[in-house]
């Protein structure tokens, strides 16, 4: 199978589970009061995490694509790890780390 998913069908699934997941507490507030806000989250969290499964699923490889054309930002990736800078550890000379 190659035939690619036409990047509007992606697009309109996004933008109706944030329209939807945005309007679910107006629905909700009125039957569970404060409890609406962890049923939201919760309900949240699994739709994105199913839509983000379906994005895997429909391009397994796009992120390794995608990396392979820029090697600039190959290098620059393996600098961050979470968003975070991650700092590189020099070697230290010989005798200077010793404990004793």
């Amino acid at each position: 199978l190659t035939t690619r998913v036409p990047l509007s069908s992606p697009r309109h699934r996004s933008r109706f589970l944030t329209i939807w997941c945005g309007t679910l507490p107006v629905v909700l507030v009125d039957a569970l009061g404060w409890m609406t806000v962890p049923a939201v989250a919760f309900v949240s969290w699994c739709l994105f995490g199913i839509e983000e499964i379906g994005h895997l699923i429909e391009q397994p490889f796009r992120d390794e694509e995608a990396l392979a054309s820029a090697p600039a930002l190959v290098s620059a990736r393996r600098h961050y790890s979470y968003g975070l800078p991650v700092r590189r550890l020099r070697r230290l000379p010989p005798g200077e780390g010793d404990a004793g």
